[in-house]
């Protein structure tokens, strides 16, 4: 019996290490930081004082959380020659010197306190002492954990904790926390940075002293753990200009290195057209704005490097260029920029550079589409006028501005549509004229629109006996009636879900929802 049971251990073992993904942000880098998944037995490391092991259980992720909490990782080191990791692999192939293992982890009994812990400076130990990340202390919250896990790497790379001192030098606060309220704030790695929307790596007082300034990147490049920065990918200069061409759709990820960094591409245009460019910071995915750590400018330029103007929302991390070019040459410089919670020295990281077609006849037939969004609801309006329109309208939709499918089709000049997107994030339209060959005789400019932002979605807000809703992303609830009281709580998991009332009162309610520290109210009426 025994040995069946150690047989059944370790397939249960093999099947778990399976499910682990692998990846790895830059294959060829020396230095390697391997977030183990899996679990491991620590021993002969600066955390055993005795003969004793520490045995760290497997981390109670789903694949999905695992790849978000390396997409967190993999930014906040992207502009360096490490290779952040979930394959063993290069681990097990770098040299002792240049590699370090952050165990994510529920085995936290251990430590009295602290969601993660790490000896300072160990990455150049050469004795395998890893970092340990306390999953099951972090309620298994894929952000939580990533903030962590980078955070942990910073004390593995010689870093402290970036504080807050009082005029007089006495301690403030330990952990430097949040700067704004609204969107985007900010936090340094090295401070408390659980529920920022942009985080980074900052030049700050340090908790060693009130005047112990701490410049992050200049000790990651002093070239002590082989951290180089990596290459210029895109060229800061009009001669190098990345080109791309005005008839086929591109997408390019680039890299701003560092706060001085810009990136240059080139479009030339044969005729007047309607230009539509997306720059957008990367992040865990395009749904989400968790994992930023860069904020864009973008200035246009015309041929004779004359400044046309400059794209830079305040309100929105993301740049969307929606405007008529003659035909010339120009040139467009994504740079990076602070904000009034963000230093400019913080703002670095990759980001995606996408031009959308627009194959818009300015001279003769002009096609014009507009939208507007009510809640989940898109309602899109287009008309034509000048020229001879010889064939069908068709409506096109796309979730990624690239690939188009159409939706509606009419023969009238003027014709409206409505309907309610089945998915979150961003959604693209666009007007073509099918000639009656079927082939492509124009099209409008490309429309973006989003949905509400909300991340969940209530069938009915008059309700008798029950609430239905469809949740995008988990979460909790909390039912209260207008004297404040709270009737009912409880927890929302993803997909359709059903809370049946336990108390039905008449009249109106209010329903809170609560998702990764986002607080929304519904107003119900209960019949």
């Amino acid at each position: 019996m025994k040995i069946l049971y150690l047989f059944l251990l370790l397939i249960s073992s093999q099947i778990l290490f399976a499910q682990i993904p692998k990846y790895a942000s830059r294959p060829s880098a020396t230095s390697v930081v391997y977030l183990d998944f899996d679990g491991h037995r620590v021993e002969n490391t600066s955390w055993n004082t005795d003969e004793s092991s520490i045995d760290a259980a497997p981390a109670e992720l789903s694949a999905e959380d695992i790849f978000k909490i390396y997409r967190i990782v993999k930014e906040d080191f992207i502009t360096f020659n490490v290779n952040i990791t979930t394959d063993s692999m290069y681990y097990e192939q770098a040299s002792v010197y240049s590699r370090h293992r952050v165990i994510i982890t529920p085995t936290s009994y251990w430590r009295a306190e602290g969601t993660g812990v790490a000896v300072i400076g160990c990455f150049a130990f050469g004795d395998e002492t890893p970092s340990f990340v306390f999953s099951d202390r972090l309620g298994n919250h894929f952000y939580k954990i990533g903030q962590i896990v980078a955070h942990e790497i910073g004390h593995a790379l010689g870093l402290q904790h970036i504080s807050e001192w009082n005029e007089d030098c006495t301690l403030k606060n330990e952990y430097k926390g949040q700067t704004g309220t609204v969107f985007p704030t900010f936090s340094p790695i090295m401070g408390e940075s659980f529920d920022s929307d942009i985080t980074g790596w900052v030049s700050d007082f340090s908790v060693l002293a009130c005047d112990d300034v701490q410049d992050e990147i200049s000790m990651f490049h002093s070239g002590r753990f082989g951290f180089i920065p990596v290459a210029d990918d895109i060229s800061n200069y009009f001669a190098g200009a990345k080109t791309f061409s005005e008839f086929e759709a591109h997408v390019t990820d680039g890299i701003i290195n560092d706060s001085n960094d810009i990136d240059i591409f080139k479009l030339s245009l044969k005729h007047a057209r309607i230009v539509d460019i997306d720059i957008t910071p990367n992040r865990i995915n395009k749904q989400t704005r968790l994992g930023i750590n860069l904020n864009l400018a973008v200035d246009l330029y015309d041929a004779d490097s004359v400044l046309i103007r400059t794209y830079q929302d305040t309100d929105n991390i993301d740049i969307f260029i929606d405007t008529i070019l003659n035909a010339g040459t120009y040139y467009f410089a994504v740079r990076a920029v602070g904000n009034e919670n963000m230093p400019r020295y913080s703002s670095f990281g990759s980001y995606e550079f996408l031009y959308l077609v627009n194959n818009v006849t300015l001279n003769d037939l002009n096609i014009d589409i507009n939208g507007l969004q009510k809640g989940y609801q898109h309602e899109l309006r287009w008309s034509f006028s000048g020229g001879t329109m010889n064939g069908t309208a068709l409506l096109q939709h796309s979730v990624d501005g690239v690939n188009f499918s159409p939706i509606y089709k009419d023969s009238l000049r003027l014709a409206e549509f409505t309907w309610m997107p089945q998915n979150t994030g961003s959604h693209y339209y666009r007007v073509g004229v099918m000639e009656r060959d079927g082939s492509m005789g124009g099209y409008s400019k490309v429309l973006k629109m989003g949905v509400d932002k909300k991340t969940y979605r209530l069938s009915y807000t008059m309700i008798s006996d029950k609430i239905e809703l469809l949740m995008y992303e988990p979460g909790e609830y909390e039912l209260i009636d207008l004297n404040g009281r709270v009737l009912q709580r409880g927890k929302l998991g993803e997909g359709y879900q059903k809370i049946s009332l336990m108390y039905k009162p008449k009249g109106v309610v209010l329903l809170r929802i609560l998702q990764k520290g986002a607080r929304n109210v519904e107003k119900l009426m209960v019949l």
